[in-house]
């Protein structure tokens, strides 16, 4: 399954944990596609990403995480995010 996961971060913290637990979760299988939106492949369900995710991120901050299907259209993302999503689906 294809992810999009995003966050808003509330806190001034250091961050730099959630890439570590993306790259785990996606058996790197991950794009970073714009600031604090990421593209992940795992086998994994929406909820046990929200769950691991969290461990990485402060009480306060925002995180959403969706599943999303080869039906996509963008315009904001440059090529090679583009043929990273095609190229797992």
């Amino acid at each position: 399954m294809v992810y999009l996961v995003t966050y808003d971060m509330h806190g001034g913290y250091d961050y730099s944990g959630i890439e570590d637990v993306i790259k785990v979760i996606s058996a790197g299988r991950y794009h970073h596609a714009q600031g604090s939106v990421w593209l992940l492949k795992s086998s994994q369900s929406a909820a046990s990403i929200y769950t691991a995710l969290k461990t990485a991120l402060c009480s306060d901050d925002e995180l959403l995480v969706v599943e999303i299907t080869n039906n996509w259209k963008t315009n904001s993302w440059d090529k090679t995010t583009g043929d990273i999503i095609r190229s797992w689906f």
